[in-house]
This record gives structure tokens, C-alpha cells and sequence, in this order.
């Protein structure tokens, strides 16, 4: 596999591909060295609630809209770098 990125758009490997995980009988040490259990749902071994997950998600589309608010007035020129300001899609 060849990987070409421009320097601006500089990614890690971790942003490209995806993260695969295979607990065996509930031995989650593996998933837990790459990422913490405070911030992995209940049904993965972590300790976020399903109704943290939802309020979460909330405060991320309030912030989006913010965003979108701040920016409103021509900052961002093109559609595209508009769009890229899409969290939630």
C-alpha cells in the first residue's frame, strides 16, 4: 500500500485506517493501550454511560452550529472548506 499526502493534509496512520479490535473472553487490555476506558462506552468494557453518549452528541452539534455561526460572516471562501466544518455529516 502506497500512502501520498500533500504536507498540509499530513495524517497518521491512525486517521486513515481503521482501528481493529478481537477481544478474547472479555480481555479488553489491548483495546484499553489504545484508548482509555473512561472514554469507551459501558458495552466495550468502558465507563461512559449511553446517556452521557447522547448528551455527548448534543454538545457536539451546539458546538458545530457555533461554529458555522462564528463563520457565517465570508471567513471560509470556498463551499468546500465550508463543508469541511461538518462534524456531524
Amino acid at each position: 500500500m502506497i500512502l501520498i499526502a500533500a504536507p498540509r493534509q499530513q495524517r497518521s496512520l491512525s486517521q486513515i485506517l481503521p482501528v481493529f479490535f478481537h477481544p478474547k473472553k472479555d480481555d479488553w487490555e489491548n483495546l484499553y493501550a489504545l484508548i482509555p476506558p473512561d472514554i469507551l462506552p459501558e458495552k466495550y468494557g468502558g465507563k461512559l454511560k449511553q446517556d452521557e453518549l447522547i448528551h455527548g452528541l448534543k454538545n457536539l452539534k451546539e458546538q458545530e452550529d457555533e461554529v458555522r455561526r462564528l463563520y457565517a460572516f465570508g471567513n471560509i471562501k470556498t463551499k468546500k472548506a465550508r463543508q469541511s466544518l461538518n462534524v456531524l455529516q
